[in-house]
């Protein structure tokens, strides 16, 4: 349940972002909960699903921001290109 919680929440997150043509970078370190030191392994259920979540929301996060980046980089090249294409037909109007 906890996963379908945090997938909406992304798409919603990712649907706003998109919209508005901003991509937001997620924070850049991964949950603290994968910090490893020999002698800490997880105690319970509990805390192990709580941590694979988090990965899950993070590594989702990621894969957003990559989406939006790549996203925004071919509509800028469309631009570009558009741009040329009227500058080169000599056109009086380009947008």
């Amino acid at each position: 349940m906890r996963t379908l919680a945090v997938s909406l929440a992304l798409l919603v997150y990712a649907s706003v972002a998109q919209a508005e043509n901003v991509c937001i970078e997620p924070d850049s370190t991964p949950p603290t909960c994968t910090e490893r030191t020999p002698e800490k392994r997880f105690e319970t259920t509990e805390e192990f699903e709580a941590c694979r979540d988090a990965v899950d929301a993070y590594t989702q996060a990621l894969g957003v921001w990559v989406t939006c980046i790549a996203d925004d980089a071919k509509n800028r090249a469309r631009r570009a290109y558009k741009n040329f294409a009227c500058k080169t037909r000599a056109d009086t109007f380009c947008h």
